[in-house]
């Protein structure tokens, strides 16, 4: 239990401390005086909170911290670089009875404390010298929604950098990351990246698999800054019905989505079909609208073999991995020659979704089928990538076979 503070106390306490930056409601009608922040704490956080977890990068005063707690978030963890900071939310906090805790932390050097349902970083990436590397930590440690409040190339900001009007409208249709040089040469130059809208939508929703949805509203707080809401996709469980091209993927998710293959159902927990919706890396969406929770992820092992060695699509398996509770592994080993036959009859049906004949990546599958060394080194790659998870992976001779085996 904190003391209890006198309004003489209070009164005494904040004259000595001069706040300006954030208006922390304080006993007694007193307050910090600071900044109303009230218009950003209705746009970020719910009204009902109760039980989620809050990290919030950059604290200052813990404004934000405060309006969660009486939302009813538990627990709660502001940080802030500057050890004063950090001394006087530890203030605010006992004056106010307030549980949430406090710490002193550099986010580009200490590691994340966990993870939390709520993520905030308001006004924070623009002073990182790694702004990159800061957004991926606060994203891995993000189990619901990252709040972001960005500086951009608004009025405001575009005058710190002295730049042209003109100049400033242009950049801001683009996805740009801008680099100010303007370190330490006059106020407010310590702010060294500016995000543009797109910028922020494209490392968010297009570099990743793993936001639902990405909403981006203007800052009430400073002209020409925005605030982005990005909600993670909530998977609780994940099966991977994979294989190389051809081998008969939708085949396979049809029969499980229409019960025809109850054995591979139940090994894979899928007793309840109904429960699940099927989707492939660029169709994530139809999930996300479909209020279900339990994806079925139709995987390509081929798609390595089409620009970088490592593709990104391994990179997109890996965060949606990240995200469920429990996966599950279903690979179609299908014979090479059965591939190729298959392969080669898609081509002929230039109206299959998904198959355009005559294209160069087509002409590449039909030449790797014809060698059982590349077709023997996907499911090699593809076993060796899957090995790296704790999962169960099980495998099936072919699209139409109500034969598993359990791989592991």
């Amino acid at each position: 239990m904190g003391r209890e503070w006198t309004k003489a106390q209070i009164e005494e306490m904040l004259a000595s401390r001069g706040l300006t930056y954030q208006d922390v409601k304080l006993p007694f009608g007193l307050s910090t005086g600071g900044t109303d922040r009230a218009e950003t704490a209705r746009a970020i956080i719910p009204k009902d909170m109760n039980g989620k977890s809050v990290f919030d990068l950059g604290c200052m005063y813990g404004f934000f911290c405060f309006e969660a707690e009486e939302a009813g978030a538990r627990p709660i963890l502001g940080v802030d670089i500057e050890a004063v900071n950090v001394e006087t939310c530890r203030i605010l906090a006992d004056i106010r009875g307030s549980k949430a805790e406090f710490r002193q932390m550099d986010i580009e050097i200490d590691a994340m404390p966990g993870q939390f349902d709520y993520v905030l970083c308001l006004n924070v990436l623009h002073h990182m010298r790694n702004p990159l590397a800061v957004l991926e930590k606060l994203i891995a440690a993000t189990r619901e929604c990252l709040v972001l409040e960005v500086a951009s190339l608004g009025r405001g900001d575009r005058r710190k950098l002295s730049m042209p009007v003109w100049s400033a409208a242009m950049l801001r249709k683009f996805p740009v990351i801008y680099v100010s040089s303007a370190a330490g040469k006059k106020k407010g130059s310590n702010e060294l990246f500016y995000f543009t809208e797109a910028a922020i939508r494209n490392l968010l929703g297009q570099h990743r698999r793993i936001f639902s949805s990405i909403e981006i509203v203007p800052s009430g707080h400073k002209r020409g800054r925005f605030i982005v809401i990005a909600r993670k996709r909530q998977i609780d469980r994940m099966v991977v019905v994979a294989g190389p091209t051809s081998a008969g993927k939708s085949t396979l998710i049809g029969n499980l989505e229409q019960g025809r293959v109850p054995a591979i159902a139940k090994a894979v927990g899928m007793e309840t079909p109904a429960d699940w919706v099927s989707a492939g890396l660029t169709t994530l969406g139809d999930f996300d609208q479909s209020g279900k929770r339990n994806l079925i992820l139709h995987y390509d092992i081929t798609r390595r073999q089409f620009g970088n060695p490592i593709a990104r699509s391994q990179y997109d398996l890996h965060d949606l991995i990240g995200l469920a509770r429990e996966v599950s592994f279903l690979t179609i080993e299908a014979p090479r020659e059965r591939l190729r036959q298959q392969h080669e009859a898609a081509m002929r049906r230039p109206d299959e979704p998904g198959h355009r004949a005559g294209t160069a990546k087509h002409e590449k599958i039909s030449e790797m089928y014809k060698r059982a060394d590349v077709v023997e080194s996907l499911y090699e790659q593809w076993y060796a990538t899957t090995g790296r998870y704790k999962a169960a992976h099980f495998t099936v001779p072919s699209s139409d076979s109500t034969e598993v085996k359990r791989r592991n």
